[in-house]
């Protein structure tokens, strides 16, 4: 099958892209960024719960998704599922931090 084909004769004329069901982007933040974060010298930002996090990720205009980290964001698999229904936000990732 091909996946991209010439739609004309030259460059210009355009694309197809063919057997791809949605071009449409989405866009995730991840967690960490929604609270405090810190490096060696500071602390930037103010810490916020699980459910802040959410809050603030769908203002963010064009965001869809969400990050999250285990073991910090995942107290409860019910509350995330809640969580994801009542702000509209789809789990875009999990990551997970050994330290």
């Amino acid at each position: 099958m091909h996946w991209l084909l010439n739609a004309g004769t030259n460059l210009t004329d355009g694309w197809i892209l063919e057997g791809m069901i949605s071009m449409s982007r989405r866009y995730a933040v991840i967690s960490g960024f929604l609270g405090a974060t810190r490096d060696r010298f500071c602390v930037y930002g103010e810490n916020r719960s699980i459910e802040e996090k959410f809050k603030v990720a769908s203002e963010i205009e064009g965001v869809t998704g969400i990050e999250l980290v285990v073991p910090y964001d995942c107290p409860d698999t019910a509350l995330i599922k809640e969580l994801c229904e009542k702000y509209d936000l789809q789990i875009a990732s999990i990551n997970l931090n050994l330290k």
